[in-house]
């Protein structure tokens, strides 16, 4: 399992959409009231099993534990604080202005990508790449329009805060991904890159949910279907992007994976009702041509 022979493009593209899967399955438990931590918690748990498994039937080595394990601190820490203050900002800031600013992520990762990794896109591949940001600059620009009136005290403007130091968080985390693709085995990187996320998020619930009120038998059981159904997308989904970054230049990559949002757009207008405007039309037609440039 330790080589896909598929294409970057490819790759990215099931990872995109098994992305957006799991970003709906976090709305539907955010739906339900369930606990964020624990659904992480139970996720991180799922893919570490899963990995592991597979590690002991392909006898995959630890070789090079010593880089594995920096790669999957840095991961799991960056990945960890970016859940963290995500949820800090949602609590501040409302959920529609907090999203596109967490997804700033994708430009920083492009940045990076051109400096750090030589990328090089064609003229066509940096207007697909131009349009995945302009998408982005258009949603945020139309919440904050909607919202203009709500962020003016100092809790507003600390949520923003928190949401911009998501997008940070969680780059970095991605960048490590994309220098662990190839230098360390990558089911073994994720089963001590979970492992880690999974220990952080104990320790995080049991600090929270100290003081909290008991939940319910039926609550734990939810928290326990949405987070295995959630981890093992996860696993999928980030063993595809990690095949990806190995193969693919991490600019067109990310260019592809920041259209992730549509999906649960898409499937919440039909599953959830929700009403679907001309704007939600507009970033569907444009995310859609920025892949395909970026194909090209």
């Amino acid at each position: 399992m330790q080589n896909l022979h598929i294409e970057w493009f490819t790759l990215a593209i099931m990872f995109t959409v098994i992305y957006g899967g799991i970003n709906f399955l976090y709305k539907l438990s955010a739906h339900h009231n369930l606990s964020s931590h624990k659904i992480v918690n139970v996720s991180a748990i799922t893919v570490s099993i899963i990995s592991l498994t597979i590690i002991l039937i392909t006898e995959s080595s630890f070789s090079n534990f010593k880089m594995i394990l920096f790669f999957a601190l840095i991961n799991s820490a960056f990945f960890g604080l970016g859940s963290i203050v995500k949820i800090l900002a949602l609590k501040h800031i409302p959920t529609s202005f907090a999203f596109p600013i967490t997804k700033l992520n994708s430009v920083l990762l492009i940045i990076y990508a051109f400096f750090l990794f030589n990328d090089r896109p064609s003229p066509l591949q940096w207007t697909g790449i131009g349009i995945s940001i302009f998408v982005l600059a258009y949603i945020s620009f139309n919440v904050k329009s909607e919202n203009k009136k709500k962020l003016k005290n100092k809790k507003q403007t600390i949520g923003l805060l928190f949401a911009i130091l998501a997008a940070f968080s969680t780059s970095i985390s991605m960048l490590a991904g994309k220098y662990a693709s190839t230098e360390v085995p990558k089911l073994n990187y994720m089963f001590i890159s979970y492992s880690l996320v999974a220990f952080y998020t104990f320790a995080i619930n049991k600090f929270i949910q100290r003081n909290a009120v008991t939940r319910t038998s039926n609550n734990r059981k939810k928290i326990l279907k949405f987070g295995i159904i959630i981890g093992v997308l996860n696993f999928a989904g980030y063993y595809l992007i990690l095949s990806a970054f190995a193969k693919g230049p991490l600019s067109l990559i990310q260019g592809i994976s920041s259209n992730a949002f549509i999906i649960p757009v898409l499937l919440s207008v039909i599953f959830l009702k929700e009403k679907f405007t001309y704007k939600n039309a507009i970033v569907l037609i444009l995310s859609i041509l920025s892949i395909l440039l970026i194909k090209l």
